[in-house]
């Protein structure tokens, strides 16, 4: 996403109203300071028990905590809070040491993170993102209302005009911006069916039941029928239409017509904020490991003099057993061709996949830096970009094996002493992380920018030789080889 500007904020945020709570005095002030340039009311509060009783006085938009506070914490205030209304947004102020709390706050549902200390750039894109969110889901409700309540005053006014009414109200779908059926059980048939809902799920009226099961596809693990989607006033699911698969939260309610019943579908895309809640999950995972480790290597440095490696055993590791790393070495057996591929891909990934490009180039510019002078900084930068880069990867979900084996390198600063390393070696690492990237560059253009390749998956065995080549130059352990496998590593 692009940097989002001050006044670019200001014009989405106005009008929404914000709970911040912070029980650090200097923290609150400067922050209250600045959010009250954003938002019209803002009401700020100095603990979570407090915030908790000033959330119950009015109906806010966002909520933004602390996480550790007294009296009340911010996690035991946001439990409360969902518990009231369990759609509320919430965003919590963290720092890297709150990472233990990120499990607990992602079961919780928590809309995002601002880490301190406050960086306005991130600060800016968290709040734009949230507030659009927030935007579109006022905006569904004030349609989805106006819509059912002109339709029971049209069918209660021209009751008696049964062809006048029927007309009103396609007009009245017609003028929706949501995808929007009216669905009779009687018949399993589709009533009624405006044009948004033709034109994105690419379906037409007197289509049947089995027509909107066709394009529902799996998600999380389920694939729900018309009779789910009948039984639940909300549901969310996968539809997939030419060849593009999209998340909704179909709304389901209850219209009548001439006293009979009929079931109207309101479709509300929301495949923006499930992506982000899984680059949320991806990076609170590796930021949780990143801690453990940090702390155990922090407690073995006490309680020994010498310099020891960590027990492997206790410590969470995220490297690859030599079963995954077998998985990985096989190049994928079905080919799929590029220009195939991009049709099945949002329009949001691909935004995502078109900001590589510049952490690319950070990565060479660090690398750079790192063989001039050798200075470490340079080469652990280079590896947590390297980890924003997987993140991405880790959207596509033909590319998951691939992110993990990337993401490997990552940990790779966590289990090797580089000031012990040799110069020939550091030289050979940054060598190694060299030929990745240009790698990642090539599988960029090749697959999205120019979509020229037949098969998508013909750089994930030079990419997965080359993360095993640098975990064995810097571990100077040996990956067991399997006769059956033609992959050659060096």
């Amino acid at each position: 996403m692009e940097e989002i500007s001050g006044k670019e904020l200001l014009v989405i945020t106005k009008d929404l109203k914000v709970l911040y709570v912070e029980d650090t005095e200097e923290t609150r002030e400067q922050t209250a300071s600045t959010l009250k340039k954003f938002f019209d009311t803002l009401d700020v509060c100095s603990n979570g028990e407090e915030g908790f009783e000033k959330f119950q006085t009015k109906d806010y938009d966002l909520v933004i905590s602390d996480i550790e506070m007294p009296k009340l914490s911010g996690i035991e205030m946001a439990k409360k809070i969902k518990e009231k209304k369990p759609n509320q947004k919430i965003i919590f102020t963290t720092a890297y040491d709150d990472s233990r709390y990120y499990l607990e706050t992602i079961k919780l549902g928590v809309n995002g993170y601002i880490l301190k200390p406050i960086v306005m750039k991130q600060f800016y894109s968290v709040l734009y993102e949230i507030a659009q969110i927030i935007i579109n889901e006022k905006e569904a409700e004030f349609y989805k209302l106006k819509l059912e309540k002109r339709v029971e005053e049209e069918v209660e006014k021209n009751r008696k005009k049964d062809q006048e009414t029927i007309e009103t109200f396609v007009n009245l779908l017609a003028s929706y911006p949501n995808p929007t059926i009216v669905y009779s059980k009687e018949d399993s048939k589709i009533r009624f069916i405006n044009q948004a809902a033709k034109e994105s799920l690419k379906l037409c009226e007197n289509g049947t039941s089995q027509d909107l099961e066709n394009i529902i596809v799996e998600f999380d693990g389920k694939h729900p029928d018309i009779e789910v989607i009948l039984e639940n006033k909300v549901t969310i699911c996968a539809i997939k239409v030419s060849k593009k698969k999209k998340i909704y939260k179909i709304i389901h309610s209850v219209v009548s017509l001439h006293d009979k019943q009929y079931d109207m579908f309101t479709f509300n895309d929301i495949t923006l904020e499930k992506y982000q809640k899984i680059k949320i999950r991806n990076y609170s995972e590796w930021l949780s490991d990143y801690v453990i480790r940090a702390r155990k290597q922090c407690l073995s440095n006490e309680e020994n003099q010498e310099t020891q490696e960590i027990d492997e055993s206790k410590t969470p590791q995220r490297d690859m057993a030599v079963e995954e790393k077998t998985l990985l070495r096989k190049s994928n057996q079905e080919k799929i061709a590029a220009i195939d591929y991009i049709e099945t891909i949002d329009d949001y990934v691909l935004e995502q996949i078109s900001e590589l490009e510049e952490i690319e180039d950070e990565i060479k510019d660090l690398l750079y830096e790192y063989d001039e002078s050798l200075d470490n900084q340079y080469i652990f930068k280079a590896l947590e970009m390297l980890f924003k880069y997987t993140s991405t990867i880790s959207l596509l979900f033909e590319f998951e094996d691939l992110a993990f084996a990337i993401r490997g390198i990552g940990i790779l600063k966590e289990k090797v002493d580089f000031d012990k390393l040799d110069n020939k070696t550091r030289k050979s690492c940054s060598t190694i992380i060299a030929s990745v990237v240009d790698d990642l560059v090539s599988w960029r253009n090749h697959i999205f920018v120019e979509k020229s390749t037949n098969d998508i998956h013909y750089l994930d065995s030079s990419l997965f030789s080359s993360c095993l080549q640098l975990e064995v130059t810097l571990t100077g352990t040996n990956v067991e080889s399997d006769e059956s496998d033609e992959l050659e590593l060096f």
